[in-house]
Order: C-alpha cells, then sequence, then structure tokens
C-alpha cells in the first residue's frame, strides 16, 4: 500500500466534486490523518486530480509525495492499545483523569449527558446499555443504530467502560439521541427536536459534535431552543468546528452566549490546525488521533473538535455530581462556563485569544474551585 502526502490547494474544498469530476476513478487518495492519503488507485504526480478525506469532502490536488515512514491509521490504532494496559488513551491522560475522578469521588454517576449525534452501535462491548437510553428522532425507534461511526466514536469518548479505551465519566448516563443519518447530513430542524428531547428528559448536559455556519435560515430556531436549555439549567456544549482557516469564523450552536464552544489540541498541546479560531471559544481539549468506539465491535482514531467536545462534556458530568453529592448544588450553565474558562491552562498569547480560548480545560484545577 502506497502512502503519500497530498498538496492540496484548501481553497478548492468541496463537498461534492465539481459538474466537469470525470468519474470516480479520478478520486485517487482517500485521507486517513492530517494530510496522509492511502491510495486507492494508480498514483501519478499530475495536477487536476481530486482526493476524497474520511468525511466526503474533495480535494483539488496539486500532486502528491510519498512518504513511507508515516505510521497507518489502523498501525496507529493497534499501538495505542498496545501501549495503554489501563485503557486510558492519551488524551484521559493528558487531563489526569485518574486524579480527577480520585478527588471528585465519582465517576459521572447520576448525570446525564444527552448525545445528538448519529446514533451508537448497540453491540458494542465497551458500552454499558444499562446506562444508556436511545431515541432516533428520524423515525422514532428505540434504537438509535449508528450506521455512520461518528456518534459510537462520540459516545465512547464519554462513555466507554475501559474494555480496550475509556470515557472520561464512565459511570454517567447517556441519552443517545440519533438526530442524522451520516456526519455531514445534519439539519437545524432534527437538532432542534433532538434538543427539545433532552430537555423533556431531564438531561443535565447536551453534547453536540456538529456544527452550522451563520447564514443558516433556521438558526434563530436553533439559538432560541439552546437557550431554553440553559433557562432549564441544562449545559449545551458544542464543537467550535474544523476549518483550518488561521481567522476566526463561527460556528453555531458553539457560538451561542449559552453554549459552551470546544477547539482542539495535539498530543504536544498546541492547537490542532484544523480547529477554528473563534471569538466565541471557550476552552480546548485533547482532539487529535482519539482512539474511541465505532460501530459493530470495532475500535477507530478520529480526530476534530467533535472528539473534543465530549473530553469536556464527561469532564462536567463529574464535576455536577460532586457538586449533587458534596455542596448539595446543582451547577448552573453559566457557573460551568466561568469554572472551565477560569481554571483553564492558559496558552497562545496571555489571556483569552482566539486559538485557544481561556486555554487546555483543567478538570483538577476546575474541582479545586469548588472546593474553595
Amino acid at each position: 500500500m502506497t502512502r503519500l502526502k497530498v498538496i492540496v490547494n484548501k481553497l478548492n474544498i468541496r463537498k461534492s466534486p465539481v459538474s466537469d469530476f470525470a468519474h470516480k476513478g479520478n478520486v485517487v487518495g482517500v485521507l486517513l490523518k492530517d494530510a496522509v492519503f492511502e491510495s486507492v488507485g494508480e498514483i501519478t504526480n499530475e495536477l487536476g486530480k481530486w482526493y476524497k478525506d474520511r468525511d466526503g469532502f474533495y480535494y483539488w490536488g496539486k500532486g502528491v509525495e510519498e512518504i513511507s515512514s508515516v505510521i497507518e491509521t489502523r498501525n496507529f490504532l493497534v499501538e495505542e492499545i498496545k501501549s495503554n494496559a489501563d485503557n486510558i488513551g492519551w488524551g484521559l491522560r493528558k487531563l489526569s483523569i485518574k486524579n480527577f475522578w480520585q478527588d471528585a469521588g465519582n465517576e459521572g454517576e447520576n448525570i446525564t449527558i444527552a448525545i445528538l449525534d448519529t446514533g451508537i452501535s448497540s453491540i458494542h462491548p465497551d458500552f454499558d446499555f444499562t446506562k444508556i437510553t436511545r431515541f432516533n428522532i428520524l423515525n422514532g425507534d428505540k434504537l438509535a443504530e449508528d450506521t455512520n461511526g461518528h456518534g459510537s466514536h462520540v459516545a465512547g469518548i464519554i462513555g466507554a467502560q475501559g474494555k480496550k479505551v475509556t470515557g472520561t465519566a464512565p459511570k454517567a448516563n447517556l441519552l443517545v439521541i440519533k438526530i442524522a443519518e451520516n456526519e455531514g447530513s445534519w439539519d437545524i430542524e432534527n437538532v432542534v427536536k433532538g434538543i427539545q428531547h433532552a430537555i423533556d428528559a431531564q438531561a443535565d448536559i447536551i453534547s453536540i459534535s456538529g456544527e452550522f455556519s451563520e447564514l443558516e435560515p433556521s438558526l434563530e430556531l436553533l439559538r432560541k431552543k439552546v437557550a431554553e436549555a440553559s433557562a432549564k439549567g441544562i449545559v449545551t456544549i458544542a464543537s467550535a468546528g474544523n476549518n483550518f482557516n488561521d481567522f476566526p469564523v463561527e460556528s453555531f450552536p458553539a457560538a451561542f452566549d449559552e453554549c459552551i464552544s470546544v477547539g482542539s489540541i495535539k498530543q504536544d498541546g498546541t492547537r490542532a490546525d484544523s480547529s477554528s479560531h473563534s471569538t466565541k471559544l471557550d476552552v480546548v481539549a485533547p482532539g487529535e488521533e482519539i482512539l474511541s468506539t465505532w460501530i459493530g465491535v470495532d475500535y477507530h482514531v478520529d480526530s476534530g473538535t467533535s472528539m473534543a467536545t465530549p473530553m469536556v462534556s464527561g469532564i462536567v458530568a463529574v464535576l455536577k455530581s460532586f457538586a449533587k453529592a458534596n455542596l448539595n448544588r446543582v451547577l448552573t450553565p453559566s457557573e460551568i462556563q466561568v469554572i472551565l474558562n477560569k481554571s483553564a491552562d492558559d496558552e497562545g498569547v496571555l489571556g483569552f485569544d482566539t486559538s485557544y480560548g481561556f486555554g487546555i480545560v483543567n478538570p483538577t484545577a476546575a474541582l479545586k474551585m469548588l472546593n474553595i
């Protein structure tokens, strides 16, 4: 198998190929991670080739370069499993999650996190289905089977039980609400319905690993529903987006004032290249090359603010569980937002910036703020 780096013009990223896209044979590579592609056909160094990434976006290629030393995604997955005897991934280790759980005295107990996404694998061994409730907004069924993988991956980052991976809040209750078949085909109306279902079910937290632009005509419906959830004491946490731009681009619902906006960092603690700059960014969290659950009984490595968001959602569940059990308090959405922002480890320029927000989320420091 050939491994190559594709030199692409990011200005020509498209969700679908142009009308003169001749045939599928022109898609000569599939993105595995970052800018590393696995060949699916004859590899040439010609201009004018299209490449398709794992999210279904097409890139107009400007040449390729073979890089045999690149670690393939599946090899990374195997090594990540082998190297972690306790099944704690790099993101949770960076957050010192075990110390956080010990200090908090819980792992998310008695807190319900609503996950709005593509559903969940109903047979995965790393889920505790006694703690999971499911509902499919699209057709009303109570299985919410995931055929895409994105939803299962997000759910595992929060609730995986430690057979091969561990979530940030493995003892929290999950309310999995399927709002789309595929990660790239969300619409606002179904997200609004999903939020309403979470409100009706009295969820404590809503986790949304998806985003819309300010040009969406139904954006006001989403804003009102997020505001309604906040007024009822529900914390909404959403991904800031992955647009590769070097200037702020606001994505919603993350950019709403009532929402906690989450960006992504790499293993070295620097901002992930894809993580959106935003004037509404609250915190960043591990989001690159995150190993988690997938469809069926599989595991998968994925990257993006979609992965960073459930990291923060699980942390918030532990904080809320601690406050309930030890302080007899229900932390409000605004309190949670202030605590996360003030306790974050500042990165980038001093103070708030559009790359890191208020900094890298620090669960232990956030907990200490509650103990003052």
